[in-house]
Order: structure tokens, then sequence, then C-alpha cells
């Protein structure tokens, strides 16, 4: 027999079964939003080789035994020590990842139709100036879609440009970043805007496909004080961590307003609120021109 003939059909059957897509769901505490979840996926129509990540943020409820039992063969389980948090569990999952796109979900996310993962995989891979695909949310607790921050400018179909992508779905392809999506500083808030900066700031895209809906069964927040300080807070680390600082007292003055706006002209809180922790490098920070870019596309208001 050809050798090279031999190597050509070893190397074609390794391409056909290597895995193209990566599903990576990340739960804490959950079990039965997790499950549904997992069970969207599997009835899903997926028509590449894929699979399966569950990265667990060391749940006490159950989930481990439930997933582990009921899943063993479906799933890749990972049993986190200690809650890593959203952006380092995500990026936990990434570095797991074997597929060439990976599709994050939190564990709260289900579809009404088994075509919504083949049709965004679809999306991502036909749109190589595209880096993050997100979708139309539709919140089941509220009753009402999500909307993301979309762009002023106009375009044609169903891809509309976002200023930050919601985190609870969204698929990547894995060439596009390097080892770690998030930054390893952030645990929780607004790591999608910081991500959706940087990733303009290279040259790509940040989109909404408003032509999918999935559903997100979150659960209901009391908006107390000290949620909106954690969010202030959060808000703030994200943009002092990826706007040049040329822009921090346009940034401080905004901040300010917010905290006006939710605690008075309460000292205390405004000082807790603005007292963040960061370090960050030059090589962090958008470039001016990203700046005016976003500016033009998304308002003042907004961006700042």
């Amino acid at each position: 027999m050809d050798r090279r003939l031999t190597n050509m059909n070893i190397n074609e059957n390794i391409i056909e079964k290597a895995v193209k897509l990566s599903i990576v769901i990340l739960t804490y505490n959950r079990k039965d939003k997790v499950l549904r979840c997992i069970d969207s996926c599997i009835q899903s129509n997926i028509t590449c080789k894929s699979e399966i990540i569950v990265i667990d943020n060391h749940s006490t409820d159950g989930t481990r035994e439930l997933i582990e039992s009921k899943y063993f063969k479906d799933v890749n389980y990972y049993y986190m020590d200690c809650n890593l948090g959203a952006p380092q569990g995500r990026n936990k999952g990434f570095s797991l990842a074997k597929g060439e796109y990976v599709l994050f979900l939190d564990d709260d996310i289900y579809f009404k139709s088994n075509s919504v993962i083949d049709s965004l995989l679809k999306v991502k891979i036909a749109n190589d100036q595209i880096a993050i695909v997100t979708t139309k949310i539709f919140d089941v607790v509220e009753n009402k879609l999500i909307h993301e921050i979309e762009s002023k400018e106009k375009r044609k179909g169903n891809l509309v440009n976002v200023l930050s992508f919601h985190g609870a779905i969204h698929i990547v392809k894995k060439s596009d970043f390097n080892n770690m999506l998030y930054s390893s500083k952030v645990k929780f808030g607004f790591e999608e805007l910081m991500l959706s900066l940087s990733t303009v700031d290279r040259g790509f895209r940040v989109v909404c496909d408003k032509n999918i809906t999935v559903m997100h069964d979150h659960p209901r927040f009391l908006q107390s004080q000290e949620r909106k300080l954690v969010a202030l807070k959060s808000l703030l680390y994200a943009k002092k961590s990826t706007l040049p600082t040329m822009f921090y007292p346009v940034v401080m003055l905004m901040h300010y307003l917010r905290c006006i706006k939710h605690f008075g002209i309460n000292l205390n809180q405004i000082k807790n609120a603005t007292n963040i922790d960061i370090e960050f490098k030059v090589e962090d920070k958008i470039s001016f021109k990203t700046v005016l870019k976003l500016l033009k596309d998304y308002g003042f208001a907004k961006l700042f």
C-alpha cells in the first residue's frame, strides 16, 4: 500500500474526529438549572463534533453528584476547589476546551429551538472580522428582552455591533485570543465590557445576532445598596483598566454622577464606591483612536 495514501487517510480521519466546538457551561449551586442547560445542549442539532464542559465553581447543593451520575458519558465535568468567579471560571473552561470554537453558557440559559447552537457557530465561522458573537436574550423572570448597547452605525442584516456582550451566552474562535480571555485580576463584574473594548481595539467586531434568541432564567436580585455599590465599583474598575489615563477625569465625573443618582449626597457611600484597588499596564489600555471610534458609535454617556 502507498505509504503516502495511508498517511493521508489517517490525517483525514484525525481531522474528521477533531472537536470543532467546545460548549463551556459555568455553574454554581443551581443544579436544576444546569441540568436543563445541559439537556438543551444535548438535544440541539449540532452538525459538527462537539464536547460539553461543565465548570462547577464549588457547588454544595448536590450538583456534582447529579451530573456525575446522569451525564458521566456526555459531559466533561470539572469541580473547582473554590469559587473562581465567572471570568476565571470561563478562563478555566477556555483553557480546557479542545474545540476550534468555544461557546460559553451560564447555567441559567436554555433554548426554545434546537438550532440555536449550530446557527451561532455558522455565524462565527462565516465572519473572520467578528471575534465575539452573542444573541438576543429573553429574561423569563422579568418577561422582557435584555437590550445590549447597540452602535449608532446602521448595518444591513442581523449582526449589530454592541459596546459589550452578555456573558450568559457568547461564542469565540480560540485562535483569536491567547490562552486567557479575561483579565486574571477580575473576579466579578463588567468583565465582558473590558474584553469587548480590548477586542475592538485589536480591530475585531463584537456583535449581537438579532435573529437568534435564548432564554435566561436568572434569579431575581433585590437592588440593595450593597449590590449597587459593587456594580458601581466594578464598572469604575473596568473603565479605568481599559480607557487611557487622559480620560480619567471624565470617567470619574460620570462615576460621581452615577453615585449621586443611586445614593444621593452620601459621602461615605460615594467614597466606598470609589475606593478600588487597581493595577494596570499601559499595554492593557485601548488606543486614543479606538476611543474616538467608540465615541462616534455609542456616544459619550454610554462609553464613559
